[in-house]
C-alpha cells in the first residue's frame, strides 16, 4: 500500500475517533443538563448561605424560592435589565423594576419561567415590596413572611413555626399541600388570606376589618370557637 493511502487511512480515523469523542461528550452534557439543571438557559449565580430574602418590586415579574443544597441565584436571560440581586453578609435583596408599574398582581408562575428562581439552604425570613413570588418544598424549623402588596404561595413546605405580616392589599396563599406547626398570621389593610385545607398545628390569626379571608368552613368554626 502506498505511504499516501496509508496517511489518508490513518487520517480518517483519527477524525472518527474525534467525531465520536466529540458526540459522546455532547450527549453526556444533554442527559447532565436534563436531570440536574430544571431552568436552561438562566444565568446561575452561587452565593453565601443565604438566611434572609428582601424583595422588591412594581408588581412585575415572579420570583420562585426553593430548598436546594447550594445556595444559588438564577436570572432569566430575557430579564437581566430589569432584574438585580446582591449579597449583604447573609442577606439576599433582589430588585424587579420595570419601567412601569403593573397594574396586576401575578398569581402563579409565567409561562416562560420565574424571573428569578432562588436555591437556599437554610432560610429564616422573607420580606417583600410588592413583588409576586413562591416558596415551594421548603423544610425549616421557622420561617417569618412580610409582605407589602404583592403575592406569596407556600407550596409543599413543612416549617415548625411560621410569623406572617401581611399589608397593602398584600395576597397569601397557603396550598393544601403544606405542613405548618405553630402559626401567627397578621393581615391588614385590605389584604386578603386564602387558605386551602387545615394542615397546621395550631393557628392564630388577628384581621382587621378590610381584610379578606377565604378557608374551609371547619377552619372557621375551629377558629370561632376559641
Amino acid at each position: 500500500m502506498k505511504t499516501s493511502n496509508k496517511l489518508l487511512i490513518v487520517i480518517a480515523f483519527i477524525t472518527l475517533i474525534a467525531m465520536l469523542g466529540s458526540n459522546l461528550e455532547i450527549q453526556a452534557k444533554y442527559k447532565k443538563m436534563k436531570s440536574d439543571d430544571l431552568l436552561p438557559g438562566y444565568i446561575s449565580t452561587t452565593v453565601k448561605p443565604i438566611r434572609v430574602i428582601v424583595l422588591k418590586g412594581n408588581l412585575n415579574g415572579f420570583v420562585e424560592i426553593q430548598s436546594g443544597k447550594t445556595n444559588d441565584v438564577k436570572m432569566h436571560p430575557t430579564f437581566t435589565k430589569q432584574a438585580k440581586s446582591a449579597m449583604h453578609g447573609d442577606t439576599l435583596e433582589v430588585s424587579l423594576i420595570y419601567p412601569k408599574r403593573n397594574n396586576f398582581t401575578e398569581t402563579k408562575v409565567p409561562y416562560f419561567g420565574p424571573t428569578v428562581h432562588i436555591d437556599v439552604t437554610n432560610l429564616t425570613e422573607v420580606i417583600s415590596t410588592d413583588v409576586s413570588y413562591k416558596i415551594k418544598g421548603l423544610k425549616t424549623t421557622q420561617l417569618k413572611l412580610q409582605a407589602s402588596g404583592g403575592y406569596t404561595l407556600l407550596d409543599s413546605t413543612d416549617i415548625g413555626q411560621v410569623t406572617a405580616v401581611y399589608k397593602k392589599e398584600a395576597m397569601l396563599k397557603i396550598a393544601e399541600n403544606n405542613k405548618l406547626g405553630q402559626t401567627n398570621i397578621k393581615i391588614q389593610d385590605k389584604s386578603e388570606l386564602n387558605v386551602e385545607k387545615d394542615i397546621f398545628s395550631s393557628l392564630n390569626m388577628d384581621i382587621d376589618s378590610t381584610a379578606r379571608i377565604t378557608m374551609p368552613g371547619n377552619m372557621l368554626y375551629k377558629l370561632m370557637k376559641k
